[in-house]
């Protein structure tokens, strides 16, 4: 069922400690390959991110904090470059709550986080992370809706108002939105 198939993977991905497996691990190896070949990829080095909605959000999150833990013997160069993003989006997270206690890291990269109060089930996860983040003096930015729910995004007018808080939090937090379209 579909509950279980939750179950399962919040027991795969909730717990940010050691060691880092399974979906988190596979992010850190694509981050550290696309890094890898961006010069020559013609990607800028300072402008490659990771992006989640819900536990794809928490899964970004981890990702975002753990990208200098290695659990596995480096195979070749790729492994041995960094897998930190630039930036991170976590829209509406799910499961914060143990990527929250893993902070601070001074190097954490620029996070936006986008949550509605409504979303009774994970909106105390992103406060939770908020928290660790203003604390810590990272820089981040938590925007929080009245309503929305959770899975919000799905028509253009929310993707379209979605876009525009992306572009405000690259430019103001990062310093580039150019060649974006």
């Amino acid at each position: 069922s579909f509950d279980r198939a939750i179950e399962q993977a919040k027991q795969i991905v909730a717990p940010v400690v050691p060691p880092v497996t399974g979906p988190v691990l596979a992010a850190l190896l694509l981050l550290g390959g696309a890094l890898s070949v961006r010069a020559e990829s013609g990607i800028d080095p300072a402008r490659l991110g990771i992006l989640g909605f819900s536990a794809g959000g928490h899964l970004a999150a981890a990702a975002a904090t753990n990208f200098d833990r290695r659990t596995y013997e480096p195979v070749d160069a790729t492994d041995k470059e960094s897998s930190r993003p630039d930036f991170a989006v976590l829209v509406y997270p799910a499961y914060m709550e143990n990527v929250a206690k893993s902070l601070p890291k001074a190097d954490l990269p620029p996070t936006l986080i986008v949550h509605s109060d409504d979303d009774q089930k994970f909106i105390a996860g992103s406060r939770a992370y908020d928290r660790a983040l203003t604390e810590a003096k990272l820089s981040h930015e938590f925007i929080c809706y009245r309503t929305g729910g959770h899975g919000y995004g799905k028509d253009a007018k929310e993707r379209a108002a979605f876009t525009v808080l992306g572009y405000g939090f690259l430019k103001q937090k990062i310093g580039w939105v150019e060649g974006l379209a």
